[in-house]
């Protein structure tokens, strides 16, 4: 596992992504507790990879804060944070400041298929995913 915490990742103002995630063989990344600073995309694009690890990562400055194509997440905390999620099938956004989760498995949470989406919030304990 490839671990990145405590830190800062972008304050030189990103015109793209602060973190890049582009290929079927990463796999086993954690980020942890970092703050990005200004980009100009998402922060994290996470695209085709696989057991990536997202967690209490602040952002300041930035359009979108998680943007994942074809990617499992799996241990994350989410406090405040945008999320877009897709596939070959669809997309689900969850806009700026509106996602407040955690668990060990949002790709196992969140489900999107051929025309339907399956939002599993009893796999994410708590106040989770707009469900009280």
């Amino acid at each position: 596992m490839k671990a990145w915490s405590r830190g800062q990742v972008a304050d030189w103002r990103a015109s793209k992504h602060a973190v890049k995630l582009y290929h079927p063989d990463t796999a086993g990344n954690r980020f942890a507790n970092l703050t990005i600073n200004i980009t100009g995309l998402a922060a994290f694009n996470i695209t085709n990879a696989t057991d990536t690890q997202v967690i209490n990562n602040t952002f300041i400055g930035t359009p979108w804060d998680y943007y994942t194509y074809n990617s499992t997440i799996t241990e994350y905390v989410l406090a405040g944070d945008s999320l877009e999620m897709e596939n070959g099938h669809g997309v689900l956004k969850f806009l700026n400041t509106s996602l407040t989760a955690s668990g060990s498995n949002l790709s196992a949470v969140i489900q999107i298929g051929n025309n339907s989406v399956f939002v599993n919030s009893t796999l994410d304990p708590g106040r989770a995913f707009g469900v009280f």
